[in-house]
């Protein structure tokens, strides 16, 4: 079995996408995953390839000379504020453009029945662009290892 290698795009986050495609190919990296759902922070790196079509061009091309993939996008999340998960289609349809198979997302609500329902709404909405959603567990979330998602 071929062993790919894949690395965050916290990890540079002010590199646009094809910079971080073009940078971790020389490096030696096989993947990349991308942060292009902004969360509205205060001073957060926008790579948003679903509102840009120049940015989604060129990080189009930079998987093309580099024959690198995106292994995910992130983030899709669901918090108490989180009431129309259909937000989310314009970033996951740009993705699937671009061969993407999976998007990240994580939970920031104590709410069990609300996170439930928007994880499957989530899990719906990416089905149709033949993606899967990939809990992530961040230990100060809500739902922060999988003994407290076990039962999602």
């Amino acid at each position: 079995m071929t062993r790919k290698y894949s690395i965050a795009h916290l990890t540079w986050i002010n590199w646009t996408p094809p910079e971080m495609i073009y940078n971790t190919h020389l490096i030696g990296y096989d993947c990349v995953s991308l942060r292009t759902i902004s969360q509205g922070l205060p001073g957060e790196a926008n790579h948003d390839i679903s509102n840009n079509n120049e940015l989604f061009r060129l990080t189009q091309q930079a998987l093309k000379d580099t024959g690198m993939q995106i292994n995910d996008i992130e983030l899709a999340k669901i918090d108490k504020n989180t009431t129309d998960i259909e937000k989310y289609e314009p970033h996951l349809e740009a993705a699937a453009k671009l061969g993407v198979k999976n998007v990240v997302t994580n939970i920031w609500t104590p709410d069990k029945a609300f996170y439930t329902d928007k994880f499957a709404e989530l899990c719906d909405l990416a089905a149709k662009y033949e993606m899967s959603v990939n809990l992530e567990f961040v230990t100060w979330a809500n739902v922060c290892d999988l003994k407290s998602a076990k039962n999602l």
